[in-house]
């Protein structure tokens, strides 16, 4: 086979893999559940992008809230204000233009998924001895959101995490 086939069939199986990761995203943790991680990235950025709004102004903030949430959030609640650099609109361009907020999550999840198991797949490749796929395996679990339906590891994994990236850090 020819380069620019593996090249055209790699792309083509890469999209499957995104939708089919997507829909099953979509169906198994993000539909219904208030998933807000993404949400603020979502709503500001679109708000930008169609309105031309200040992406960190109070004014923003609150149509943030009504997009989101259908009304203003209490002062004593988590505001979901776009706090993230303003490159991050161009950068992930595409996910701002899906209209429903749950899809462009999963969209993301899923994309989240393919990026970091495309760098596991490239570092394994470039080293000498390529660690085996449980230890990808692990890692992937590691990254990847501890509340995935059929998980169990949960605030245990999610903990110990946080305690060793604590210990990482310098004081």
């Amino acid at each position: 086979m020819h380069k620019p086939q593996r090249v055209i069939i790699t792309i083509i199986v890469s999209i499957a893999i995104w939708l089919l990761l997507t829909l099953t995203t979509y169906f198994t943790w993000i539909r219904g559940a208030d998933h807000r991680d993404f949400y603020p990235r979502w709503a500001g950025a679109r708000l930008a992008l169609f309105e031309g709004r200040d992406l960190y102004s109070a004014e923003t903030t609150r149509a943030m809230q009504i997009m989101l949430y259908g009304m203003e959030l209490p002062p004593d609640v988590d505001p979901q204000a776009f706090a993230y650099p303003a490159l991050i609109v161009p950068l992930l361009l595409p996910f701002w233009l899906i209209a429903d907020v749950e899809i462009a999550t999963a969209a993301w999840e899923a994309a989240s998924v393919m990026f970091i198991s495309s760098t596991l797949l490239l570092i394994s490749r470039s080293l000498r001895s390529s660690p085996s796929y449980w230890v990808i395996i692990m890692l992937l679990l590691w990254y990847y959101p501890n509340d995935l339906p059929g998980t169990v590891h949960g605030p245990a994994i999610n903990g110990c995490r946080h305690r060793v990236v604590g210990i990482l850090q310098p004081t």
